[in-house]
């Protein structure tokens, strides 16, 4: 399977958002994703674990950020966010991703939550753990890039 070019269903991983949190340099990337979700072209998928991962502080960070969480709250509260419930069904197709593929457990949750939401493709930016380039069980894994934008084939390609 190659990558979607126009996918309607976008499951964004929460390394993602945690990049517009530390102010990355692929946040660009990610906000130009987000900004095609807001103009009704995409629709993003995702676990209800990220509302739980996604904050306004980095795990190891001591500093509390208010405005960036509300920021971020408002951003997960928009209605271009369909979520998918850790629910029994989730969880199981979890854990066999996980003994398959030797997923960590919450990465195991994100791309199970992908594959029952639906999603074409799971965007994400951690490319050691996701085989990038791979589909598995009809969701293709990539690093973000803007669906049907016009640089789709001018961002970095996924078999690096």
């Amino acid at each position: 399977m190659n990558r979607p070019e126009s996918p309607t269903r976008v499951y964004l991983d929460a390394c993602c958002l945690i990049s517009l949190v530390k102010d990355e340099p692929s946040a660009a990337i990610v906000e130009r994703v987000l900004e095609s979700a807001t103009t009704g072209g995409v629709t993003l998928i995702a676990s209800t674990m990220l509302l739980v991962e996604a904050r306004g502080r980095g795990r190891k960070q001591c500093s509390f950020d208010p405005l960036l969480e509300e920021k971020l709250l408002a951003e997960l509260s928009s209605p271009h966010w369909t979520y998918v419930e850790l629910d029994r069904l989730t969880a199981l197709k979890s854990r066999e991703l996980a003994l398959e593929w030797n997923f960590s457990n919450a990465d195991a949750v994100h791309l199970a939550s992908a594959i029952v939401g639906e999603a074409e493709v799971l965007m994400t930016l951690n490319t050691k753990d996701f085989p990038v380039g791979v589909e598995i069980e009809g969701v293709y894994i990539s690093k973000p890039y803007v669906p049907g934008g016009a640089d789709l084939f001018t961002e970095e390609p996924d078999d690096d």
